[in-house]
Formats: structure tokens, C-alpha cells, sequence
């Protein structure tokens, strides 16, 4: 497995707080893990004039619903830089 940092930004952290904390919704970041150190430019990439990165959305789980993670690939390490829960409309 390639050897790949994955680190949370000050964003990431106050969003993830506002959810309920790491802990609470850490869970339903776990299915995603594996498949985000062995190859994270397989995941859906957006680009605009404001934004660009790729993004994880997860099942519920429990009381946990939907989330979209937000990421950026930097030299091979992932920052993750924002959580906030998806609504499919």
C-alpha cells in the first residue's frame, strides 16, 4: 500500500465539530479509508473558479446521515478540508 499522509484542516475540524465531532462521524469515513490511501485520484474531481478537489460521499450509518467529505491530493498526501452532511435532492 503506498505510504500517504491524510491530515484534517482547521475547516475540516470546525465542520466536523458542528456535526457532532470526529468521533460521532469518523464512522462513516472508515468503508472509504482503504480505497482513499490506496488510490484517492479514483474519487470524483470538481474543479471551478473558487474550488477544486475531489470528494467522498458516504452512506448513513445509524444516526450518522450522509456526508460529503471534501479533499485536496498535495504531493501524494491527502488533506482533508471539509465535512459537511449531503442531501441528495
Amino acid at each position: 500500500m503506498p505510504s500517504r499522509k491524510i491530515l484534517f484542516s482547521e475547516e475540516c475540524d470546525l465542520a466536523a465539530a458542528a456535526l457532532g465531532g470526529y468521533e460521532l462521524i469518523d464512522p462513516s469515513l472508515e468503508a472509504a479509508w482503504d480505497a482513499l490511501m490506496r488510490n484517492p485520484y479514483e474519487f470524483p474531481f470538481i474543479e471551478s473558479d473558487w474550488f477544486s478537489g475531489r470528494y467522498i460521499v458516504t452512506k448513513p450509518i445509524g444516526s450518522i446521515p450522509s456526508l460529503c467529505w471534501w479533499f485536496v491530493i498535495q504531493s501524494g498526501d491527502i488533506t482533508i478540508v471539509h465535512v459537511e452532511a449531503y442531501l441528495d435532492y
